[in-house]
């Protein structure tokens, strides 16, 4: 396919074809393109849809739980016989910025299985970035179907779907029910190519170590500006992604006797930081030279250097300390 949108479109197209089902499961926060049924959920409110030109029919084609909640699936599971599929980010929400736990991972594994529900591993960010084996290998944990694009596709507009040959049997001519996907630029042999290069060079050199090893140089670089300023806030991350969260709830920062009281999984809140703190730390960040992926995170790549680290090292100081002059980000202890 030409896209991450496209994989997950397809994805759920398999899967309800497979089980003759309709519906599809998300979790909150958990972004998987834009194509009307993952839409809903993905930002807050996650009941509502947040574009213009969706169908409101997709409000009950779409099934929302809360992450790390599986007693709650469970149940969602159980009362409802018409999933034909539950799709997530194994790295959590938003590439990682809300993480979920191995075990809430292995859980859902277990769960969809125990369903009979078709489980989709959303690896648009996490496949040859986690690891050569994506989130799965990282884990342990397999599901029916994974969606590619990004690395997989070479920097090139592309992506691909993967799974159990009984579910993807439904793209033969066969006695199974058929899925379509056409596409002019389907397999393009310029992605193609770029894609196995891409591939073999990964399978074969030390690059995801390589950029594993920068981004955790990176997040210490950057927490370390934090500990220097008594910034209420902290930098973490799995694999070479960096997230950047900032306290800005009052309650907790007067509670926190320091930056380690602070530095705690339950206060990254999906998504939950101040727009205007997220849009002036992003402006502030590229008026120094340096972009990044989205929000206040990105990822590094194995042709990073020091200096590059360097660099963002001093875009995030000045950075901070603008905001710190601006008031729209605080001190703890």
């Amino acid at each position: 396919v030409n896209s991450g949108t496209e994989a997950t479109l397809l994805a759920y197209r398999m899967a309800q074809a497979h089980t003759g089902r309709s519906k599809l499961l998300q979790f909150e926060g958990h972004f998987h393109g834009w194509h009307d049924h993952v839409l809903r959920g993905a930002t807050p409110p996650f009941g509502s849809i947040p574009s213009a030109g969706v169908p409101n029919r997709t409000l009950q084609e779409t099934v929302i739980v809360p992450s790390n909640e599986l007693e709650i699936l469970e149940e969602v599971l159980a009362a409802d016989d018409d999933i034909a599929a539950a799709i997530l980010e194994p790295s959590g929400a938003s590439w990682g910025r809300v993480p979920i736990t191995e075990e809430f991972l292995s859980g859902v594994r277990s769960l969809t299985k125990k369903h009979g529900v078709p489980l989709i591993f959303d690896e648009v960010i996490t496949g040859f970035r986690w690891g050569t084996g994506g989130a799965q290998t990282r884990h342990g944990v397999i599901p029916d179907l994974a969606c590619l694009a990004k690395t997989a596709a070479g920097g090139m507009p592309g992506g691909a779907l993967v799974g159990r040959s009984d579910i993807m049997r439904h793209l033969e001519f066969s006695e199974v029910p058929k899925v379509i996907h056409y596409g002019t630029f389907n397999a393009s042999p310029l992605t193609a190519a770029a894609a196995i290069a891409t591939i073999e060079t990964i399978a074969s050199t030390d690059a995801i170590s390589r950029a594993d090893a920068l981004a955790e140089d990176l997040r210490n670089r950057l927490n370390i500006v934090l500990d220097q300023h008594s910034v209420a806030g902290f930098v973490y991350g799995p694999s070479s992604t960096f997230h950047v969260y900032f306290e800005t709830d009052p309650e907790r920062v007067a509670r926190a006797r320091d930056r380690d009281a602070i530095n705690t999984r339950d206060t990254v809140r999906l998504k939950g930081m101040p727009g205007p703190v997220v849009l002036r730390y992003q402006q502030l960040i590229r008026s120094e030279g340096v972009d990044f992926m989205s929000s206040t995170g990105g990822v590094t790549s194995s042709v990073h250097t020091d200096a590059d680290l360097e660099w963002m090292e001093q875009a995030f100081n000045v950075a901070i300390t603008h905001l710190l002059d601006e008031g729209l980000i605080t001190t703890v202890g």
